[in-house]
């Protein structure tokens, strides 16, 4: 397990203030509720791994890794992202995809955390379990 960072929770109340965008028409935050089409989502980003700043070219790199991933499973995505005033980070919406799934790539990209869509249709936030908080 890594050590706990005291720039950990800095990061994780940033996740919780992101504001989520869908075909820049849908906006959301953990703890919203969307509609049924987005049950079973996860939003996932491979940008600066463990909440580290990264070089944009490391950044596209790990995420078109993810990408790469998400369509060798064949899974129905959506290039989105997430942004907080002036700060913007590439995202992919993942349709119809377990929450066991998606703890993989989290731990897999080395993530904080991600957002997942439940089956009641609640944005949820899920921390890597490798980050003691």
């Amino acid at each position: 397990r890594m050590n706990k960072r005291e720039s950990d929770l800095d990061i994780l109340e940033v996740y919780n203030n992101v504001e989520y965008r869908i075909n820049n028409d849908i906006t959301f935050k953990v703890g919203d509720c969307l509609s049924d089409t987005y049950k079973n989502s996860g939003f996932i980003t491979a940008y600066n791994p463990f909440g580290k700043k990264h070089l944009e070219l490391h950044n596209t790199i790990k995420h078109r890794e993810l990408l790469d991933e998400v369509i060798s499973n064949n899974y129905k995505y959506v290039n989105e992202y997430g942004s907080l005033f002036y700060w913007r980070e590439e995202h992919i919406l993942i349709h119809k995809i377990k929450k066991e799934q998606m703890d993989l790539l989290m731990v897999k990209y080395e993530q904080l955390a991600y957002i997942y869509i439940d089956g009641e249709s609640l944005v949820k936030l899920v921390i890597n379990p490798l980050v003691e908080i």
